[in-house]
């Protein structure tokens, strides 16, 4: 049970789901590489210690906006 980003490479898109549920979730991140939404997810689950799926819509886009990726 685990979150994984989906990428779209033509779109340059990505968003988070939770692979049990198969769930979307949380703010589409735009304009970034699969290395770089990668990155993101990791900087949210390991370096902030933070299980995405069990924050806010709000509290998610807070950490896109506060992440220093892009």
């Amino acid at each position: 049970m685990s979150v994984e980003m989906l990428y779209d490479p033509q779109k340059e898109a990505a968003v988070m789901f939770c692979n049990t549920s198969g769930q979307a979730f949380g703010p589409m991140l735009t304009d970034v590489s699969e290395d770089e939404a990668e990155d993101f997810l990791r900087w949210v689950e390991q370096d902030q210690g933070i299980d995405p799926r069990r924050l806010e819509v709000g509290e998610l886009f807070k950490l896109v906006a506060r992440w220093g990726g892009k």
